[in-house]
């Protein structure tokens, strides 16, 4: 593998940023919530005919931006223990577990016949946005979405079932730190 592919990765320090990515999130549902709930209070007494649903409509969306915004902090809430409790940061692991930076070779390479590289870092809570870093980018996976779970107990040399641009494709791990 290259030294470009298998650049050194502060674990604690990609965790640190997708966490502050994640309080962005947060930041922008909790306006989102803010203004659906405007928007319901503006809605005054009852409908005018059964045709009239805004006020009814704005009252749902307030509670699913509010849905949202208890979900994003109880997430935000496990990220920052696991950063600030998980030995799993700070050493090297040999099999996937949470706390993994796994780097797959994936099979069908690219239109020159050369693997693709993906490194997904398998955390408490998943993302579907990557992440940069020294290696390239990061997918943030949860250990019970499917493919956290594709990766679980798995180690370099591996083989792994994964999904690319919605077709299955396999890969090999090369590696886990």
């Amino acid at each position: 593998m290259s030294s470009e592919r298998r650049g050194q990765v502060d674990k604690p320090e990609l965790m640190a940023r997708f966490i502050e990515r994640y309080q962005e999130r947060l930041a922008r549902a909790e306006e989102g919530r803010s203004s659906a709930q405007s928007d319901a209070n503006a809605h005054k007494g009852a409908m005018q005919s059964r045709y009239d649903t805004f006020k009814e409509e704005a009252q749902n969306l307030a509670a699913g931006q509010a849905r949202r915004v208890a979900e994003l902090r109880q997430n935000l809430a496990l990220l920052r223990d696991y950063l600030e409790s998980a030995p799993n940061l700070r050493r090297e692991l040999e099999c996937v577990k949470v706390g993994a930076l796994v780097t797959v070779a994936l099979e069908d390479g690219d239109s020159a016949g050369s693997p693709i590289w993906r490194h997904y870092f398998v955390s408490p809570v998943g993302d579907s946005e990557p992440v940069d870093s020294a290696r390239g980018p990061v997918l943030f996976v949860s250990r019970a979405a499917p493919l956290g779970a594709a990766l679980a107990g798995k180690a370099a040399g591996d083989r792994v079932a994964l999904l690319k641009d919605g077709r299955r494709t396999q890969g090999v791990i090369e590696a886990v730190s």
